[in-house]
């Protein structure tokens, strides 16, 4: 075997290692990503995020801030529109909420609320998982697709919304998706996450 075609073969093995090594690595690194948000989502039950919401019926569209408040399975969210109009303030849970707006209080399902101020009738008792993206518990779901070698979502159906999650960042320790974009039909919005903390349970609780 001459000198030069021996120089070759060692090249060529050399980068088929370095190689490997990475994609062992970024592999290592994915786990880690995926290992280290589930876990976390595991020990939190509240959070306070902040951001931007897009909305879309086949009658209307726009766009609005909000400060999100999760508290269990409580939330309190504000939404107001383009400098500080329509501001509304919506609490409840899954099944039942009130809007206070214009100095009213008007009472409902979280999607005839979410009909009502934005034109738009979005499940908000569920969007406190998918903010999270993963699917809410309870619900079957279907079409789940994640990233690659991670157990991260990438998208999801459930109740007859698709779901979509990306621009994934750390937030508190957490992987989290910074957009998350949901059709059902007509409707559909995107959500646009600016800053998040976490409420670990034991504050939650403490709070009582």
């Amino acid at each position: 075997m001459s000198k030069k075609y021996t120089q070759k073969t060692l090249i060529v093995f050399v980068l088929i290692l370095i190689s490997s090594c990475s994609t062992v690595q970024i592999a290592k690194n994915q786990d880690q990503i995926s290992h280290t948000s589930s876990n976390n989502l595991s020990k939190s039950s509240g959070f306070q995020l902040f951001g931007k919401l897009g909305f879309k019926s086949s009658s209307t569209a726009g766009s609005a801030r909000f400060d999100w408040l999760q508290q269990l399975n409580m939330y309190t969210i504000t939404i107001s529109g383009p400098l500080g109009s329509n501001r509304a303030i919506l609490k409840g849970n899954e099944f039942h909420a009130e809007m206070q707006i214009q100095g009213q209080y008007i009472y409902g399902s979280p999607q005839d609320l979410s009909s009502e101020l934005l034109g738009a009738s979005l499940p908000l008792g569920l969007m406190r998982f998918w903010v999270m993206g993963m699917p809410a518990p309870n619900h079957s779901f279907t079409k789940d697709t994640f990233y690659k070698n991670t157990e991260i979502y990438s998208g999801f159906l459930q109740l007859d919304w698709q779901l979509d999650f990306s621009r994934h960042k750390f937030f508190d320790a957490m992987y989290l998706p910074t957009r998350i974009q949901g059709s059902n039909q007509d409707h559909s919005f995107t959500l646009i996450i600016k800053n998040w903390r976490n409420i670990p349970n034991e504050k939650l609780s403490g709070n009582g």
